[in-house]
C-alpha cells in the first residue's frame, strides 16, 4: 500500500511548535541564536518552531520551555 504524502512528511518532519517564556528582548535573542524560530510573541511567552535539539539549547541558556508539540500535531496539511 502506497504512503500518503501527509503519512510521509509525518515520518521526515521533526519540527516542533514550542512555547518558551522569554520576557524580554535579551532573552529572545538567545532564544533566536538557540535556533529558535521566533514566529509569535504574547506578553512573556514565544511561540515559534525549533528542532528537537533546539529544547536541550534553550534550555541551557536559562529559557524555561513551557511546550513542545510535534508541528504536524499543532497545523493540518492542507489539500489545494
Amino acid at each position: 500500500m502506497a504512503a500518503t504524502s501527509a503519512a510521509l512528511a509525518a515520518e521526515v518532519d521533526e519540527r516542533l511548535w514550542v512555547t518558551a517564556l522569554a520576557p524580554d528582548k535579551a532573552s529572545r535573542t538567545l532564544a533566536s541564536e538557540a535556533g529558535f524560530a521566533i514566529e509569535e510573541i504574547r506578553g512573556n511567552a514565544i511561540m515559534g518552531v525549533a528542532l528537537p535539539e533546539t529544547i536541550a539549547d534553550l534550555q541551557a541558556a536559562g529559557i524555561e520551555v513551557v511546550s513542545a508539540v510535534p508541528l504536524l500535531k499543532q497545523f493540518k496539511a492542507k489539500d489545494f
